[in-house]
């Protein structure tokens, strides 16, 4: 069970002509409970002007399933003026994605075009981080796919793919400066 959950089944946050903005976590913004994305959900469009274009979880958790984060067209992307252009995860938060979520298209201007992780977890199972060419990868200065300062990634034993990401500093794919990863 998913008590105390806001559950988003084939719905769409966001998209090339309704996106959302906000400070902070400019589609969808998690400090507490539970969220759970699903059926081809998708969460494009949006923008921050700090952290969490698309998806912002500071506390409480994300499941993102079968899902997309980002899009294939400059409208559809998602955008964070600092980090996490498509998911910031720091404080408690903690996410998953997995079975074939689609993170891509999305830009940050500091760490993490695709996840941004300062504190907190990530679990990536079976998806893909950035896209099917570089045109349509994430992007940011530091860890064009995912960047880690502090917190815990893993990747489990279903295939995920990092690929077709760009940083213009450092970690085009991925960025580790700190915590703890498992691959």
């Amino acid at each position: 069970g998913y008590a105390n959950t806001l559950t988003l089944t084939g719905t769409a946050v966001g998209g090339s002509t309704t996106g959302n903005s906000a400070p902070i976590g400019g589609g969808i913004n998690v400090a507490a409970g539970a969220l759970l994305v699903q059926s081809s959900s998708t969460v494009s469009g949006n923008s921050a002007t700090g952290a969490g274009g698309g998806l912002n979880v500071s506390g409480g958790s994300a499941t993102i399933d079968n899902s997309t984060i980002g899009g294939t067209t400059v409208t559809t992307k998602n955008s964070a003026g600092t980090t996490g252009g498509g998911i910031d995860i720091s404080g408690t938060g903690s996410v998953t994605l997995q079975n074939g979520t689609l993170v891509e298209g999305n830009s940050a201007t500091n760490n993490g075009g695709g996840v941004n992780i300062t504190a907190g977890a990530l679990t990536l199972n079976g998806v893909t981080i950035g896209g099917a060419t570089a045109a349509v990868g994430n992007s940011a200065a530091d860890g064009g796919g995912i960047a880690m300062t502090t917190g815990t990634l893993t990747l489990n034993t279903s295939a995920s793919t990092i690929q077709f990401n760009t940083a213009t500093t450092d970690g085009g794919g991925l960025e580790i400066t700190g915590g703890t990863a498992t691959f």
